[in-house]
């Protein structure tokens, strides 16, 4: 997919100088060098003199092209919440002038400034080593998975998928796939393998998701990733007295961060989530640095 977003040029200069597997972003702005974030760390792309690659008006206009399918009108739901998914998982984050309707909300995003192009990976197995302390007896124990961005939170959910699905007896797994990253669905089909047991509601708001999915779909746990904000807490402690377990996931740079964050402190109240997993940037993507049980007591690291 990159080669088809890139130019010749860009495409060429970065399969000379990394590992696409360890390629987290690609961020190009126009008039400044094409930034790669490599395992977490930001690095500048230099062409074979030494001198910086410089992205230009065209390289966006390309990626946004390629991206929409040459079809901006089919993604306009995407352009107002600043992005735009490309197939296979892939998502571009976009940046420009705000173009406001005569009540204030946003209509669309024109003369576009940058593009993010997040690289999505499949790292089968990598959460296999961990799974046994995110099961009970009666199925996975509701999770939340933690991590700074780019540590591989939506890689690890979507193995974790994969993980519930071989199961010998798998239960119902609703996929609530807001931005399309965890199973990347084009034309309603995934084109990213997250198990035979998975149910897909992509491009919906997470409330929208959790109440229609519960209700018309009766998942035994649903897996979203990103949680933040009261409505999405609201979500998850509602599908949680429904007896749907939730699998979710949240930026911070530490478990005593999220743990601290007023916006988590209903989840934790309730004791919403019996394990809490943190991932790590080093080593590898979807990398689990420690798990907490419900009383917050490490127990794997």
């Amino acid at each position: 997919m990159l080669k088809s977003l890139l130019s010749n040029e860009v495409f060429e200069l970065l399969s000379e100088r990394v590992d696409f597997g360890d390629v987290c972003e690609v961020r190009l702005r126009i008039g400044s060098p094409v930034v790669l974030n490599v395992k977490g760390i930001n690095v500048c792309l230099k062409k074979n003199d030494g001198s910086f690659a410089i992205a230009c008006r065209e390289d966006i206009e390309r990626v946004v092209s390629v991206a929409s399918k040459h079809s901006l009108y089919t993604v306009e739901n995407q352009i107002r919440q600043a992005f735009i998914t490309a197939e296979k998982g892939y998502r571009i984050g976009i940046s420009g002038e705000i173009v406001s309707e005569v009540y204030g909300n946003l209509k669309s995003i024109k003369n576009i400034y940058s593009v993010n192009i997040r690289v999505p990976h499949v790292v089968l197995n990598c959460s296999a080593s961990v799974y046994k302390f995110l099961k009970g007896v009666d199925g996975v124990k509701s999770t939340l998975v933690i991590s700074p961005p780019g540590a591989g939170k939506t890689t690890f959910l979507r193995d974790l998928c994969y993980q519930m699905s071989k199961e010998p007896r798998p239960q119902n797994i609703l996929v609530i796939d807001e931005r399309y990253e965890i199973a990347g669905v084009k034309n309603g089909v995934p084109t990213i393998n997250v198990g035979a047991f998975c149910d897909i509601i992509s491009g919906s708001t997470k409330e929208f998701g959790f109440e229609a999915g519960i209700r018309s779909l009766a998942p035994d746990c649903i897996i979203t990733d990103e949680i933040s904000g009261d409505r999405d807490i609201e979500c998850v402690l509602s599908a949680l007295k429904s007896g749907v377990r939730v699998i979710a996931s949240a930026h911070s740079d530490s478990f005593e961060k999220i743990t601290s964050n007023p916006n988590f402190q209903k989840l934790i109240e309730y004791r919403a989530f019996e394990r809490y997993v943190v991932l790590s940037k080093l080593e590898r993507m979807g990398k689990c640095e420690g798990i907490f049980d419900q009383s917050f007591k490490c127990i794997y690291s």
